[in-house]
């Protein structure tokens, strides 16, 4: 019982969040996101973000929405902007860790705290990003792609300043060995996805999802969402990249308007 009154509360702060929002034309993510704080531990304490169903309505949500993501993003015109993204990437990951961790010194944390608040600042949310350009119907442009693929990027990069941090922290230097493992795991990963991808995806993907289509879809994007949680990435690093070879221009129209 106590399960379906916390799934009531937060239908109810979604909707009525969402539609007072919506009706001053801001984004609906951010009066979700306020509504969430009000009736969290925070304000009013109705619902607690250790409860198990609270946990797995969130980690499925996240992965829909980036599956859908995925779905919705043309991989040509991603790769395109992937000079721009490595840059904008480069200096959305640096400058706010650099920043947090000089600001956090001045206020005198230590220097491993100053370290973990830097990195803190310095993780993209990619999936807000993912929201907002659904919701305003821009995911397909060119400054959608650029961001996303900034994001992905700027993820990775926040992964290797993790690992530092934490070699620091644990040992006190660097662990190169490590490092290079870990970014020799992500850069095979992604790899291997976009090179079997582009080989299969106009090929073999609109034969396979005739029957069965969503089921397939889903399939594809746990495992490749699982193996990247395995190499050190976010699950849903791997929905995006399952969704960006099962998207629209490669699927029957009607497979896609059901996983939609």
């Amino acid at each position: 019982m106590e399960n379906f009154r916390i799934l009531l509360i937060l239908m109810v702060v979604v909707w009525f969040f969402g539609k007072i929002f919506r009706g001053l034309k801001l984004p609906v993510i951010f009066g979700e996101l306020i509504g969430g704080i009000i009736v969290g531990p925070l304000v009013l304490g109705l619902v607690h973000p250790d409860n198990e169903v609270v946990k797995i309505l969130a980690e499925l949500g996240i992965f829909f929405l980036m599956l859908h993501a995925g779905l919705e993003t043309d991989p040509d015109e991603l790769f395109k902007a992937s000079k721009k993204s490595i840059l904008i990437a480069i200096g959305g990951a640096l400058l706010p860790f650099l920043g947090g961790y000089f600001a956090a010194t001045w206020f005198g944390q230590s220097f491993e705290s100053a370290l973990f608040i830097g990195m803190g600042l310095s993780i993209t949310a990619i999936a807000v990003s993912a929201r907002l350009f659904k919701d305003y119907k821009i995911q397909r442009t060119k400054v959608a792609h650029i961001t996303m693929g900034a994001a992905i990027i700027d993820d990775i990069i926040a992964l290797i300043l993790f690992s530092v941090v934490l070699s620091i922290a644990k040992e006190g230097s660097i662990n190169l060995i490590e490092i290079i493992i870990m970014l020799a795991k992500t850069i095979a990963f992604f790899g291997a996805v976009i090179l079997i991808g582009c080989k299969t995806a106009r090929k073999y993907i609109p034969k396979l999802l005739v029957k069965k289509g969503f089921t397939l879809t889903l399939i594809v994007a746990l495992v490749l969402g699982l193996i990247a949680e395995a190499i050190g990435l976010h699950i849903i690093l791997g929905a995006f990249m399952a969704g960006l070879f099962v998207r629209e221009e490669v699927i029957d129209q009607k497979i896609y308007n059901k996983i939609e």
